[in-house]
């Protein structure tokens, strides 16, 4: 038996994301793509992190470009969904950094008062325009979709 409610979230998790690559790799892939899934909200309660986990001195310093595809992630939450916040981004580099698989932690005020929890994948590439000019542009995908882009990376 599980001891908690959060190991209960994380296998339930586990399960499905395993099941989902098994089904997207056993399928056809002839098939047209499926429309995105909306972010799924789940109710959480989260301890504020202390101080020496955050400031852990091992931890790497984020670069320009990551700043950037980050901020790029949070805009495009932004104009979403505007009544959420970005609490914070996840990142995994594809491509000779220039394409990342985005994933934002973000709040959502709720009708109860409470804050609803949901996590939302996004890709986010990087743009060139004619005169030479770089930009980076976030786009949702689907959970399926960034579950099979994260097995690849892994």
């Amino acid at each position: 038996m599980i001891p908690n409610r959060m190991s209960q979230i994380a296998v339930t998790t586990a399960i499905a994301t395993t099941l989902l690559l098994f089904a997207y790799s056993t399928g056809n892939r002839s098939r047209c793509a499926v429309p995105p899934a909306p972010p799924v909200v789940t109710p959480m309660i989260t301890a504020p992190a202390d101080a020496e986990t955050v400031a852990d001195a091992d931890a790497p310093i984020a670069t320009d470009v990551e700043n950037k595809v980050r901020q790029a992630a949070r805009d495009f939450i932004k104009e979403q969904y505007p009544r959420s916040r970005a609490e914070g981004v996840f990142l995994l580099a594809f491509r000779a950094g220039n394409l990342y698989l985005a994933g934002v932690d973000m709040t959502s005020p709720s009708d109860s008062g409470r804050s609803l929890r949901a996590t939302q994948d996004l890709l986010v590439r990087l743009y060139v325009r004619k005169n030479g000019g770089t930009y980076w542009r976030a786009e949702q995908i689907g959970s399926a979709e960034a579950a099979r882009l994260r097995a690849q990376a892994l």
